[in-house]
């Protein structure tokens, strides 16, 4: 009786021993923000016109691991002048240039919380009431 069970027992546990110390086959991969930040930081300066800058924008939305091209034309309209509304030129480079960039990010909740904090902003812009002067930016004047 004592061979049965430990035969048994051995028959149960033996097929864990053989998946237990495999190793994953697929690699996590590299995150690709830091190469999508220097890229960005590097061709600001060649940049001079909005157009431009908003080619820029649609490289780093195109090429972030949670925003790709389905976001650009979903979200963000491909950023044409139809969809949106604000001004790279005007907000410059602390509000805007940095929110966009997040974009890229390998975080998906930061690229959430960037998507959103650019929709919002847009639809401020969009609507006329209010003008956006700046993103992501400390208050400077109390309520």
């Amino acid at each position: 009786m004592k061979v049965r069970t430990t035969y048994l027992a051995w028959l149960v546990f033996w097929p864990l021993t053989l998946v237990y110390g495999q190793e994953p086959k697929v690699r996590p991969t590299l995150p690709r923000y830091p190469e999508i930040r220097t890229d960005f930081l590097g061709s600001l300066s060649d940049v001079s016109s909005a157009e431009e800058q908003l080619e820029r924008y649609r490289e780093i939305v195109r090429h972030g691991p949670h925003a790709g091209e389905r976001r650009l034309k979903r979200q963000f309209k491909d950023f044409s002048p139809d969809g949106f509304h604000l001004d790279p030129t005007k907000l410059g480079p602390q509000g805007l240039h940095k929110t966009i960039l997040r974009l890229g990010s390998d975080s998906l909740p930061q690229v959430q919380g960037a998507a959103r904090t650019i929709l919002y902003a847009n639809a401020l812009a969009k609507s006329g009431i209010f003008e956006v002067s700046a993103i992501n930016e400390p208050r400077r004047n109390r309520l």
